[in-house]
């Protein structure tokens, strides 16, 4: 798309808008060396808690309004609960296009292999902002009791808005997930922009795990960030092109020698198949199947890497960090069980490139594994990005240019 230059966001809690926002720029730079315009506007908290629905709906239309009186040409909502008031709102609506939290959240369950879901949120938010829509996709919800509900509630109300994080919450949060996977939940929502301070999908083992204010963060890119691409000044071509796959996500087995089980085999090409649709938290599930099945099939864990990392692309900041000890352990095993791998040496080398030098990062190093993979039959415009992007890191703008023009010519016979 990418459209919009100017977006603006209604923010409810500070806590929740404040981290959409963050997410959002930093997310952005990272895409485009820029970022769109952005306004935020809250009105006054105790307007959003009292207990009118039509008054409610009103204070959330004076931010759509002022927003729209600031330039903004789409507008975003961050926070999930008053969603619900939307439907109170009988006219005054800017004529600039709304994206809804919720409805973007239920678009991304839209693309989950499974139709059992649990939303966790405030009371407003579990009982009535999701069900209609969800139930109308054809999905089950399975939800906590009523009592889990109100603990959850409590936290979010007395802790989280005001970035509390304790973890006595997080282990009360993390057994009410437990509770409902028990029950056949396989994918949870956290409709709070507040929780991933909390938990995060790295906590919920085995389940797809949608976290709202990562769904706002990727829909805003989605509407601005080829614009953005597009108009930076002083970018090469490349940097301006649609931003390219580090890895090719096809068949692997010709890089791994070993006899390998059916059964990993299947999960490794379900989970390739979900790289492929971008759903890198199903991806991680599949490949963890296939790795709980056979510790020492390093292709598997070559893909394990290889999704972890992808996630880590996309995620907030938080996450990231939470995500990076397990991509750098799935990397280091697939060292020691297949280090003459092209395939291993190369998500060793996006390691390398990509990890600060103070947290173990090494261009040079990064360098020779990406050499090696060409060398070894991984020949192609992705690996020619990495090894160009390395070698400008270190000042050596010949052999970065060359790797380049490299990327053209092969583009050119894809």
């Amino acid at each position: 798309m990418g459209a919009f230059k100017h977006v603006g966001l209604v923010g409810v809690t500070g806590v929740g808008a404040a981290l959409c926002y963050q997410n959002i720029v930093v997310e952005s730079i990272k895409r485009s060396g820029t970022h769109p315009q952005l306004t935020i506007h809250n009105m006054p908290y105790d307007q959003y808690t009292q207990q009118d629905n039509t008054k409610i709906g009103q204070t959330v239309l004076a931010s759509l309004t002022t927003l729209a009186g600031a330039g903004a040409d789409v507008i975003v909502t961050t926070a999930n609960t008053v969603s619900y008031t939307f439907k109170t709102i009988k006219e005054g609506f800017p004529k600039v296009p709304i994206v809804d939290v919720v409805d973007a959240v239920v678009e991304a369950c839209n693309q989950l292999n499974t139709k059992k879901v649990s939303v966790l949120g405030t009371l407003i938010t579990m009982n009535f902002v999701y069900g209609e829509k969800l139930t109308a996709g054809g999905f089950e919800l399975i939800q906590p009791p009523l009592s889990e509900q109100e603990e959850i509630e409590k936290i979010i109300s007395e802790e989280l808005i005001y970035g509390i994080a304790s973890e006595s919450s997080k282990k009360r949060v993390l057994e009410i997930i437990d509770g409902v996977r028990n029950q056949g939940s396989e994918a949870i929502v956290l409709a709070c922009t507040e929780l991933p301070i909390l938990v995060s999908a790295e906590d919920i083992k085995g389940a797809a795990v949608i976290d709202s204010s990562e769904v706002i963060v990727k829909k805003v890119l989605e509407l601005t960030c080829s614009e953005a691409k597009a108009s930076s000044k002083g970018q090469s071509d490349e940097a301006g092109q649609k931003d390219k796959e580090d890895l090719l996500f096809g068949d692997s087995s010709k890089f791994f020698q070993y006899d390998q089980q059916p059964e990993v085999k299947a999960f490794i090409q379900e989970g390739i198949q979900q790289l492929n649709e971008t759903n890198y938290d199903g991806a991680r599930m599949s490949f963890e199947k296939a790795v709980s099945m056979d510790k020492n099939d390093p292709e598997a864990t070559t893909w394990l890497a290889i999704a972890l990392g992808k996630k880590m692309e996309i995620t907030n900041i938080v996450n990231k960090m939470r995500l990076m000890p397990k991509f750098e352990k799935a990397v280091k095993s697939a060292l020691k069980l297949a280090p003459d791998s092209p395939m291993v040496r190369r998500i060793n080398g996006i390691r390398l490139l990509k990890t600060p030098t103070e947290f173990g990062g090494n261009v040079e190093k990064a360098i020779e594994e990406l050499q090696y993979s060409i060398a070894h039959g991984m020949e192609d415009a992705e690996v020619y990005q990495l090894l160009g992007r390395a070698y400008l890191d270190l000042g050596e703008k010949e052999k970065g240019e060359q790797a380049l023009e490299r990327v053209k010519e092969l583009s050119l016979l894809s």
